[in-house]
């Protein structure tokens, strides 16, 4: 779905399960267009309480914008999100400045116990 300014801000989840592993997903894009996302992920097998899939181990994630990425040194601009996809994976795809397109792809491995961003 390509983004318009009609549907910003809008926010959304999803989840999505792998091997021995699920997610979680919060994603949004804000008033300014920018990207923003928390994940819950949790590994069933790992339970305090038998029986009991509430008791599953769960950590939360608050992912920011990507700070840790430069580009020629310097931090990336401000982004606006250009289309957000779903399937199977969710895929954000955004623009940074007038060069920079970021793509972002969320999806757990159905093959070890991994989730991918």
């Amino acid at each position: 779905m390509a983004v318009t300014k009609g549907d910003i801000p809008h926010n959304d989840h999803i989840g999505m399960s792998g091997r021995q592993i699920s997610c979680v997903l919060r994603y949004g894009v804000k008033e300014d267009g920018s990207f923003e996302m928390t994940r819950s992920l949790i590994w069933p097998i790992l339970r305090t309480i038998p029986n009991n899939t509430h008791a599953s181990l769960t950590h939360h994630y608050d992912d920011g914008p990507p700070t840790m990425v430069t580009v020629n040194g310097q931090p990336i601009p401000a982004e606006t999100v250009q289309e957000i996809t779903i399937d199977g994976f969710l895929h954000v795809f955004s623009q940074a400045g007038k060069d920079i397109r970021l793509s972002r792809h969320f999806f757990p491995s159905t093959k070890a116990p991994i989730y991918y961003v």
